[in-house]
């Protein structure tokens, strides 16, 4: 096998360009903040020293320029990093981006086995872990080890009553008990009551170290597992940078926000949400938020809000893509669903209908195909994951106020929770 000579620049490099990306979009808004500037300068020049190690000149070059075009806005005085700057510094961002995904060496090709996700991409694949979760896994290991040497104590303590079973067994032979009648059966009862007592004290330590490993066990297991789920605030960056994009493409203006970014959810999982939560974000600013001078004279404020919430729900995590724009289109939907011939002629939908109409995919209200939206697919690939992921995914909207997508997932594909029944007889 090939040697992946690149392997752990990838990592550091898409960690190092994810911060530069979500600093970008920080500068954007507060252009005159030399705090960011600084921590961007870090970043480029620690991302431009990993890439000359590994020999990745291109990579280095265009680094180095991100440096260049920071440097006049970090003194006291500095003039605020104007908008054509932050578009160049993404634009090379994107083509730093592009050059590390060319190192990935090839995969073999092959459709995933059955019931199983397809694989993650190596950003989520490969992540750094957090030494709290590692002295945890640690420190339970260290308590199950301790409990297991324990039991091979208490399972020792059952040699003595293995002798005294020999001793026992030997005496109640048929020769002796003949020899030694009633008088030899006599001498046999203590031995017999003393290896009662040896296994009756046996029984109950090894019931006690058995019930305390099999808990330390299942905390190891859970500490285990908590190394394979990645905090979802992974996919913020990319979903601003989505949101922003679409924005400037449609003319909009629209601040992204994320919360719940803490909560822990298995890269696999994460990795399919994060497309449809794209496609949902981009929804959002397309079909969702209104251009500046809508908004004005409908009293917002200029600029609309796009928010996606993560939230713990059990062994279920719920993502929801809040925007304040519109909200659906229900006259839209009837026309287009009419024209299509979903539904009956002169029929009319209400809210929740239309929302489940929109949901069962091949249907959009976009007169146009542009770069951002038209074709109806969209809501197709966040249905298309909730299903591949076993989820579920609802559409909920108030004229005038805004949309809401929430689609819940499980945790973990790779374990769940199970009962087992034994039926004997």
């Amino acid at each position: 096998m090939t040697k992946d000579r690149t392997r752990y620049f990838r990592v550091e490099a898409r960690e190092l360009l994810g911060g530069l990306s979500r600093s970008i979009l920080e500068l954007e808004r507060t252009p005159a903040d030399r705090a960011i500037v600084g921590r961007l300068l870090r970043l480029a020049h620690t991302l431009k020293g990993a890439a000359r190690v590994v020999q990745q000149r291109e990579l280095g070059d265009l680094a180095h320029e991100v440096e260049d075009e920071l440097a006049p806005h970090r003194e006291e005085g500095a003039p605020p990093v104007p908008r054509p700057t932050i578009d160049a510094l993404l634009d090379r961002v994107d083509r730093m981006s592009a050059a590390v995904a060319a190192l990935e060496p090839p995969r073999e090709e092959g459709p995933a086995p059955a019931g199983e996700a397809p694989a993650p991409e190596e950003e989520l694949r490969s992540l750094r872990v957090d030494l709290e979760d590692m002295d945890a896994l640690a420190g339970t290991a260290l308590e199950a080890s301790v409990q297991m040497a324990a039991l091979r104590r208490r399972i020792a303590a059952l040699d003595s009553a293995l002798e005294l079973s020999r001793t026992l067994a030997d005496g109640l032979s048929a020769r002796r008990l003949q020899a030694g009648g009633l008088e030899a059966a006599a001498r046999l009862r203590p031995l017999a009551d003393e290896l009662r007592t040896v296994l009756e004290s046996a029984q109950r330590a090894l019931a006690s170290g058995a019930d305390e490993t099999e808990r330390e066990v299942s905390q190891l297991r859970s500490s285990a597992e908590r190394l394979r789920l990645v905090p979802t605030k992974t996919i913020f960056g990319i979903l601003a940078r989505a949101a922003r994009d679409a924005a400037r493409t449609l003319g909009r203006e629209v601040s992204f926000s994320g919360s719940g970014g803490g909560v822990r959810v298995e890269a696999g999982v994460l990795s399919a949400v994060r497309d449809a939560l794209l496609h949902a974000v981009r929804n959002a600013v397309a079909h969702g938020v209104e251009l500046p001078e809508e908004r004005a004279k409908a009293g917002k404020a200029r600029q609309g809000e796009v928010r996606v919430a993560v939230e713990r729900r059990g062994n279920r995590i719920a993502f929801t893509c809040t925007d304040d724009g519109r909200g659906l289109d229900v006259a839209a939907v009837n026309a287009v669903a009419e024209r299509k011939g979903m539904t009956e002629p002169g029929q009319r939908l209400g809210p929740d209908a239309a929302a489940a109409l929109l949901l069962r995919g091949g249907l959009t209200t976009r007169g146009v195909v542009d770069a951002v939206s038209g074709r109806g697919v969209g809501l197709d690939v966040v249905r298309e994951s909730a299903a591949r992921l076993g989820g579920e995914v609802a559409l909920r909207s108030e004229p005038g106020r805004g949309s809401t997508l929430e689609l819940a997932v499980p945790v973990s594909l790779s374990a769940h929770p199970a009962l087992r029944l034994t039926s004997e007889g």
